[in-house]
Formats: C-alpha cells, sequence, structure tokens
C-alpha cells in the first residue's frame, strides 16, 4: 500500500486466485495490514540515514493535492473530482494541537541538562 506518501518510484501487484474454499481473511486486503507498518519502518530508517525526524520526512513525502495515486491504488488525482484530500490540513492541525515543535524544544533542553 502507498500509505498516503507519494513515491515516483512505488509499485505493487496482485492477483486473482481462485480456490473452491469461501475466503476466510480478515479483511479485504490483508497484504494492506503489512505493508502500512513496513512502509512507515522504511520512512523511519531514512529519517535515521539523513538525520532528520521521522515526522519530517513523512511529511514531505504525503500525496500533495494534484498527485496521482499509483493506478494499482485507484489512479485517483487528489483534490480533484470531488476527492478530497484532506491529510495534509490534519497533520498541520495535529502538530499545532500537540505542540510537536515545542515539545522537541524541551525534550532537547532536558537531553543536555541531564546525563541519562
Amino acid at each position: 500500500s502507498d500509505n498516503c506518501y507519494h513515491h515516483d518510484d512505488f509499485a505493487c501487484s496482485g492477483g486473482i486466485t481462485s480456490t473452491p474454499r469461501p475466503g476466510n481473511t480478515a479483511c479485504r486486503a490483508p497484504g494492506v495490514l503489512v505493508s502500512i507498518p513496513l512502509h512507515e519502518a522504511v520512512l523511519e530508517a531514512v529519517a535515521e540515514k539523513l538525520g532528520k525526524h521521522a515526522e519530517e520526512v513523512r511529511e514531505i513525502n504525503l500525496y500533495k493535492a494534484g498527485q496521482r495515486t499509483p493506478a494499482v491504488c485507484g489512479g485517483q488525482v487528489l483534490g480533484a473530482d470531488g476527492f478530497n484530500w484532506t491529510v495534509p490540513a490534519l497533520w498541520e492541525s495535529a502538530k499545532a494541537k500537540w505542540e510537536l515543535d515545542k515539545r522537541r524544544a524541551a525534550i532537547g533542553d532536558f537531553n543536555a541538562k541531564n546525563r541519562w
């Protein structure tokens, strides 16, 4: 799953399998449940390698209005034809509500003043 991040080189594929038994998955798209945490782990590893906060890397990679999702994910243009893309606005609202910058500064200050 692309989750809510745009990557030019994102690709995935799927296939249909017929069996004589009824389906027994816990959800409609069981592969998505595994791919989302994996995607987040990759973004965190990239952030660590670059010496950035994971939230910054996530924010940079969020889909922007006007970008198209991969065909396998529907190929929809975000913000067009009634597709209300609100994730970036929700993220900005959450950062303000959580006072993320203030908390990060307080943590840095505490860590600088305390050995452990």
